[in-house]
């Protein structure tokens, strides 16, 4: 579905500016809905963290590691054929189901879209089992700054 495509890259577009303006955090949670990891990205200082709240590390990683740099060169392996098979479907309004294989597993994520028209939440099953949930907040939030300020100290 090229025009569920073209709607999908508009989202993660908007995201991307989001988070360029006001931050992004990234609440990782595990099919048990527990919070197992923070990715967050901090426009004023230009760093990008991922923390790991099971073994409490924090790391430094580039902007192509966070959400929307990571979706679009998902959706662009998927439209070019590249490394990835799947597709991109948008069976109702506000949300997107990306389908993929990887390694001979099938990945299947549902992405919602906020009243901004930005990516809000995704729901990741792989082979028909539930992985977790990730909530994009488009701020740098206390889950963040924690991060942040852990990095800056074990880095």
């Amino acid at each position: 579905q090229q025009d569920a495509a073209d709607a999908y890259r508009a989202a993660i577009k908007l995201s991307e500016a989001a988070a360029e303006q006001e931050g992004l955090t990234e609440l990782w949670y595990d099919s048990d809905q527990v919070l197992a990891q923070v990715a967050v990205q901090d426009p004023a200082t230009k760093k990008f963290v991922i923390h790991d709240l099971n073994d409490e590390t924090a790391l430094y990683i580039t902007k192509e590691a966070m959400m929307p740099a990571r979706l679009l060169g998902e959706l662009d392996g998927l439209i070019n054929g590249d490394l990835d098979r799947g597709s991109v479907v948008s069976n109702s309004p506000g949300e997107f189901t990306i389908t993929n294989t990887v390694d001979l597993i099938i990945y299947v994520t549902t992405y919602k879209i906020d009243s901004s028209g930005r990516i809000a939440t995704a729901n990741i099953i792989a082979d028909d089992e539930p992985l977790g949930t990730i909530e994009y907040k488009y701020e740098v939030t206390p889950e963040g700054k924690a991060a942040l300020k852990l990095a800056d100290e074990t880095n």
